[in-house]
Formats: C-alpha cells, structure tokens, sequence
C-alpha cells in the first residue's frame, strides 16, 4: 500500500495553487505525479536559487531546512532563470524522491543543470500528492468554463526577452488609463511563470480587477497549446464578466515561447486586441519579432518600446532605418501617458462603433 501522510507542521500553501488552509479532509499520498499536482514538499536545505516560496497572500517567506509547504508540479523554460519539468509520463513519487524548486510561485519539477550565474536549486523532499475524496488534488482539473461572449478590448505588453521591464510598463500604462482617464481596467499575465507579483503590481497600480492562468490552473504556460487554450480564455471570460473598459495583459518571458504564439494566432482573442506593445532588446530582436508576427499572421497595430538598456537616440535612429513604426520609450514617463491618451481615444472610437451593446466606456 502507498504510504499516507497527514498535513501537519504545513509553513503555506505556495501562491500557484491557489489554496488555503484549512486541510481538513486531505491526505497526502505517494504515487506517480503529473503536471498540475498538488504536492506536499519539504526543504532540505536553507539556499538555492529560490529560497522563498510566495504564499497565497502575495508575500514572499524565507524557506528553512525541515520546512514543509504546498506547491504543484509543473514546467518551466526560463530563458535566464531555471528550467525544469515533470516528465509526460509522470513522476513516481517515493520515500527518496527529490525534486526542486523552479519558482518563487512554488512550481517544483527536475531542474536542469543551472546556470554558472545562479545558485543551484533547493532540493525539496516529496512527501506525495494531496488527496481529497480518494482523488488526487491537480490544478488542471478545475472546471474551465466555456466562452461566456464577447472578449474585452485588450491591450498586450510583450518582450523579446525576460527582465525587459513589461511588469513596469504594463503597470505605468495602468495607472495613466485609471488616473488620467479614469477608465476601469483590468490586468492579467497571459503567459509565462505564474505568481502573484505581477498582477498584485498591477492592482498597485490602479486595476480594479486582475487574474493570471494559475486561475484557470496552469501553474505556467510551458504547456500543451491544448492545456493553454482554454485556460487563458476561461481568464479573460473571468474578466470579461466584470465589463471592464480595457484588458492591460502581460506575456511574460519572451515573444517565442511560452505559448505566447498560440495567443497570438488564436482569432477570438485578437480581434479584441487595440494593440501589442512590445519591448525589444535591442532593434536586432525587433527586426526578429517582426519577421515572425508576419509569419504568423498578426496585423494587430505594433507599438514598439525603446529598453531602458538601451540610449533612446541611436535605439530610434535604427529602429527609423530597420523597423518604421510607433516608439516610445520606456523611461519617459510622458511616452506612456501619451500612449495611454491615444489608447482611450481608440477606445472610445471602438465604444462608439458598437451600437446597442448597452456598454461603452465609464469616462
């Protein structure tokens, strides 16, 4: 028989679970795992690239050896950070399983091989998967509802890279559409490593409403494009239903991964989409983007962002040559609340465009 443990001595249930104590009523049991399963794990060490696991309230808690938290299988392909995976054919969980943390968000998988410049990952004891009704406790499960009408008007910030500032911008853009417009909007990560961070900056900045895909259940988006699809559409359904007047989504990580294509060629969301924002790393990775946004057939208008590694002068007088089109840049704050005015003019362009919705904008 596999062995059952209790849930006692739990430090949190890590933020991509989506859980809360109590945990009356759950047992936790050793048996082979798969992407989106809620395991019980303890920390064998005190440091390793992640040494905090966020917890379900959005802050971070120092992680100690003998520490036991909940977390949830799943991938990650950071291009800068870790990389990870729990095998298609899932893992046999025993006494002496070893996995490791890949997220602050609390994913764990098999890390590969670190970079020279991180630490190498905390090595995490599997105590087994939760279990509730004799059924394993799994993410991807939770209902999905179907497409509940039409999606909101949304506005995309993407990266040709990870780190690039799309957080930052995606929240200042919030903000001037709140403040200096006063629409209601909401935020959401549409792709890339769930955790509340992201979008607990966004709701800093002003979204009256905000969602991501552990939402819907995907502890990231290193999926199945058959796992992706309807997650992110059950997360702007769940958005849609409060009738906000704009959608500000991030796709974290980078434009080419992460099923952030599959978003991309996915027309009952496009259609809804006033524009993509993207940051390049610098005009090479724009010409890049460019390419294949014609490849795959994206006409959505481009705004492109001059980096804040970058001097926006010489940015701009190559982008002039290579890539012709809006730039902003990232570091003023003036772009921004420009863009964000022509934002809610298109808005309300579209707003007037739509006859006997009974909806419209706030303003």
């Amino acid at each position: 028989m596999p062995k059952v443990t209790t849930l006692d001595d739990v430090k949190c249930a890590a933020s991509n679970t989506r859980m809360s104590p109590p945990w009356d009523g759950y047992s936790v049991e050793l048996r082979r795992a798969y992407e989106g399963d809620v395991v019980l794990v303890e920390a064998l060490g005190d440091s390793g690239a992640y040494a905090e696991v966020e917890n379900a309230d959005g802050r971070s808690e120092a992680l100690y050896a003998g520490d036991k938290f909940i977390s949830v299988l799943g991938n990650r392909q950071s291009s800068k950070y870790l990389c990870g995976a729990v095998p298609r054919e899932g893992i046999d969980l025993g006494p002496d399983t070893e996995l490791h943390l890949l997220s602050n968000g609390g994913i764990v998988g098999i890390a590969e091989k670190s970079p020279d410049y991180l630490c190498p990952p905390l090595a995490l004891r599997c105590h087994g998967v939760l279990m509730l009704n004799g059924r394993p406790v799994n993410t991807i499960d939770r209902a999905v509802s179907g497409p509940t009408g039409a999606v909101r008007p949304i506005i995309l910030v993407a990266a040709s890279s990870t780190d690039a500032g799309k957080t930052t911008l995606a929240s200042r853009l919030v903000a001037s559409l709140t403040h200096d417009h006063g629409l209601q909007v909401a935020a959401a990560k549409l792709a890339g490593t769930g955790c509340l961070e992201d979008i607990l900056r966004h709701r800093d900045a002003g979204a009256r409403w905000i969602a991501d895909f552990p939402d819907a259940g995907l502890p990231s988006t290193y999926t199945d494009a058959a796992k992706y699809r309807p997650a992110v559409r059950s997360v702007l359904d769940r958005l849609a239903v409060e009738e906000p007047d704009v959608i500000v989504a991030e796709l974290g990580g980078d434009l080419i991964w992460a099923n952030i294509p599959t978003l991309l060629t996915m027309p009952e969301v496009m259609d809804s989409v006033l524009s993509l924002v993207i940051i390049p790393a610098d005009v090479l990775s724009a010409i890049g983007a460019e390419l294949l946004l014609n490849e795959w057939g994206v006409s959505v208008p481009i705004v492109w962002v001059a980096p804040p590694t970058q001097n926006p002068v010489s940015f701009r007088l190559r982008m002039d040559a290579h890539v012709p089109g809006k730039l902003i840049d990232a570091r003023s704050r003036e772009d921004i609340r420009s863009l964000a005015t022509r934002f809610a003019t298109d808005l309300k362009d579209r707003a007037g465009e739509i006859a006997g919705d009974g909806g419209g904008l706030r303003v």
